[in-house]
């Protein structure tokens, strides 16, 4: 009788948490989430497992390196709704002619509290789909799949109006090896910075320079 309860109690507590918290694929086709209070919204297909990994680009002394992993079920603070959702978090070493310009990769020791403490993060989704506009996932052949990240460099904190900056990523395969396409695309700047002086006219990672990654690990 105490087991029959015991369950009976087990499925009722289920049964509440799922209402509390309903399930929804973070893919939806149109980038949309966020729009159900305390909604979860789940990597359903697995999309963000496919850039897991440390990626790596090199050629003539320039070297870009990023490392991506997926966390599950984080909260999200946002207007007008809070809600869970899987997310995609990385971070990124650089070097230009021999030189390393930036190199982040130890934040990833770190267990941010808040997801969006990191330097690369997000997670917006996007697939081949011929019913749509080709600029939805440009580039895209069917079985691609491109998310769409926010990224930071510490020079932006120097800047009056942030920039709006993203990370574009494809993972594709070529002759049976994972790769990523990446582009840093800027979507607008800050004007100067705090101290008045110059701002910086472009990002230290390119903007619109397409860098292919292959998967080292």
């Amino acid at each position: 009788m105490k087991t029959i309860i015991l369950i009976s109690i087990m499925i009722l507590s289920a049964n509440l948490i799922n209402g509390q918290t309903p399930i929804i694929p973070i893919f939806q086709g149109d980038g949309s989430s966020g729009q159900v209070e305390n909604a979860y919204y789940k990597d359903t297909y697995n999309d963000y497992d496919r850039f897991e990994g440390t990626w790596r680009y090199a050629n003539n002394g320039d070297t870009l390196e990023i490392v991506l992993k997926k966390k599950e079920m984080q909260y999200i603070k946002s207007l007008p709704k809070n809600y869970f959702e899987d997310i995609l978090i990385g971070e990124y070493r650089y070097v230009e002619n021999g030189i390393e310009k930036l190199n982040t990769l130890d934040n990833l020791n770190i267990n941010f509290n808040d997801p969006y403490n990191y330097n690369i993060v997000g997670g917006i989704i996007r697939k081949y789909d011929p019913s749509l506009p080709s600029g939805y996932c440009a580039g895209c052949e069917p079985g691609d799949v491109k998310v769409l990240l926010d990224y930071y460099e510490s020079i932006f904190d120097q800047l009056t109006l942030a920039p709006s900056v993203n990370m574009e990523i494809k993972a594709f395969e070529e002759n049976g090896i994972e790769k990523l396409q990446l582009f840093v695309v800027v979507r607008s700047y800050g004007i100067s910075h705090k101290d008045d002086t110059d701002a910086p006219s472009t990002t230290t990672i390119p903007a619109a320079t397409e860098f292919v990654l292959e998967k080292v690990e």
